[in-house]
């Protein structure tokens, strides 16, 4: 549903503060910029406070770099839950960067935010929400400190707006910049005010979001790797991003990979029951599901020549099952498992999986009637 806009610049506009009628309320409780503390007057390395998606800038307060942005149907949390949805006729714009706090005494994080999207002839709108992400907190805020010396951030703000607008910025180019639906978006808490108008082309952008995401995919966070994810999946073709996206979908295997491989292999040919048969029978896999427990995610299953299963993992020590049999039944691959329920009764679950060969070493079995579809690795 996104399209990437990752490309910037156009002409500085000198916006105010005053709020679109007809757009939706801000219900945010981040604030708009009349509650924010004003940012220590700095001299930006570009005089004129144009930010330009992919390029450096540099207050006496904090560098910033944009690195992306894009429209949404919903402003996503980072972290996961909590998504805000716009009112009918609404969608959300999203603008994307990181900064590096180089102030030497304790500020808002709140002095990071944009205040205001300026769209067309004198419409603004307010701020919806906006988070950054805290790294002694391990976890993406839209409130709270910023420490001295705090590592490199990265940032996202959302603004609802009308759909109008997604359709008419799409149309821009580097030749029309100054046309009557030109967008912008504006930080007010820095000096001279820094303004960011997003470009449909910017190869200097996606390179410095190509860079900064294969960096951040190696976090321990998840919540970072989230991002970097998040990111790359706007740069659609740009380089390998495509590829090192279908990586990291096999990588992590989230409850969003899974459902976009029921998708994916609309276009593949499922294996044949033989194959199939022939594949799994004494073999062993590296395998990624629904499972978590310990560790990074990562399973072991092997299918016995005798129908039984070996798929154990570990759950804060504990030692369970996710499977004990399975078979082969008109093509598809059935694995079941036997469980006692809360009341104490002993059921029985199988699962049906159509194969398909991924690639030379990868094999998926999806499950399309539910949430159980695994990716297995030969070992």
């Amino acid at each position: 549903m996104r399209k990437t806009l990752a490309l910037f610049f156009a002409a500085v506009l000198t916006m105010s503060m005053a709020s679109c009628s007809g757009g939706n309320e801000n219900t945010s409780d981040s604030g708009d910029s009349s509650t924010q503390s004003a940012a220590p007057s700095g001299t930006m390395e570009n005089d004129s406070g144009l930010l330009v998606g992919g390029e450096h800038y540099s207050t006496s307060a904090f560098d910033i770099t944009i690195t992306g942005f894009d429209f949404t149907e919903q402003a996503e949390n980072p972290n996961g839950d909590g998504d805000l949805v716009p009112g009918d006729g609404y969608v959300t714009a999203n603008v994307y960067y990181t900064v590096k706090f180089t102030g030497k005494a304790q500020t808002s994080g709140t002095l990071f935010q944009p205040a205001v999207l300026n769209y067309g002839d004198g419409y603004h709108f307010n701020l919806t929400n906006y988070w950054f992400y805290k790294e002694s907190s391990n976890g993406w805020l839209n409130s709270g400190d910023v420490q001295p010396l705090a590592p490199e951030f990265p940032c996202k703000a959302c603004f609802f707006v009308p759909e109008e607008v997604k359709a008419n910025i799409a149309a821009l180019n580097a030749e029309n910049a100054k046309k009557e639906n030109a967008l912008s978006i504006s930080f007010l808490n820095s000096e001279p005010e820094l303004v960011y108008s997003p470009r449909p082309e910017d190869e200097n952008a996606k390179e410095t979001t190509y860079q900064y995401c294969t960096g951040l995919i190696q976090s321990d966070s998840w919540n970072e790797v989230a991002m970097a994810r998040s990111l790359m999946a706007e740069l659609g073709e740009y380089k390998d991003s495509a590829d090192l996206m279908m990586e990291w979908r096999l990588q992590y295997f989230t409850y969003e990979d899974r459902e976009f491989f029921k998708e994916y292999v609309a276009d593949l040919e499922p294996m044949s029951g033989d194959d199939s048969e022939t594949l799994l029978t004494d073999a062993t896999f590296s395998m990624r599901n629904n499972y978590g427990g310990d560790g990074d995610g990562t399973h072991t299953i092997t299918f016995n020549g005798d129908g039984t299963v070996n798929a154990n993992y570990t759950s804060e020590g504990q030692e369970y099952s996710m499977y004990e049999v399975w078979r082969m039944e008109d093509g598809s691959v059935v694995c079941t498992h036997s469980y006692t329920n809360t009341y104490g009764e002993q059921k029985t679950a199988e699962h049906y999986f159509t194969p398909y060969q991924y690639d030379e070493t990868r094999y998926l079995l999806i499950d399309q009637n539910g949430d159980y579809s695994m990716v297995l690795t030969q070992q």
